[in-house]
């Protein structure tokens, strides 16, 4: 896959009760409590990372929660659409990309990289891609006794892989009940 470093779009700027029990709107996947967002801020910040890189941020809830406590967030989703006016979102802007590109990361070294609650992110790309990532953030659904999930990557993605060790796990509020926020640390070398 080729990089690239996207467009943006004018959308229609929405306003986000964090503290709302109601959800946002129904395209919103994850929408945690503002005590689950400050938890995830404080992993964030405890790894000196300041600035998150969200790819399939969709309308960007959970960004927009990110960015009210001083997180950097590029937000960032695929570009499919002729006119994306209609198109709501919470958080400052959203990038979009094709489906056959990555994102640019200007400095990964210093940025998570997340993925909040994907249905088709290309995670393993983007891992591979840009090695110097220090730390990953899933929001998602755990695999099935089945062996299937309903996100990519699921909850505990990286659990297991070389050069990669959990430091944070907890449930999210999402569109589903067994959703989890999972962080993870690239290992010291």
């Amino acid at each position: 896959m080729r990089t690239s470093r996207g467009r943006v779009f004018e959308q229609t700027a929405a306003s986000l009760d964090e503290s709302s029990s109601d959800w946002p709107s129904p395209g919103t996947q994850a929408f945690p409590t503002p005590v689950q967002v400050d938890a995830l801020v404080a992993v964030l910040q405890a790894h000196g990372v300041l600035s998150a890189v969200s790819i399939g941020c969709g309308e960007g809830a959970l960004e927009a929660m990110l960015e009210r406590r001083g997180v950097a967030v590029c937000a960032v989703d695929l570009d499919v659409l002729s006119d994306y006016t209609s198109i709501r979102t919470f958080c400052s802007q959203v990038i979009r990309i094709r489906p056959n590109e990555l994102f640019e990361l200007e400095s990964p070294a210093e940025a998570a990289l997340c993925f909040f609650w994907g249905s088709s992110t290309p995670w393993r790309e983007y891992l591979a891609h840009f090695p110097q990532v220090p730390v990953v953030v899933v929001a998602g659904a755990p695999v099935g006794p089945d062996g299937l999930c309903a996100t990519k990557p699921d909850s505990g993605a990286l659990d297991g892989i070389e050069g990669w060790h959990r430091v944070f796990h907890a449930p999210m509020r999402c569109v589903s009940m067994a959703a989890t926020l999972t962080v993870w640390a690239r290992s010291p070398t």
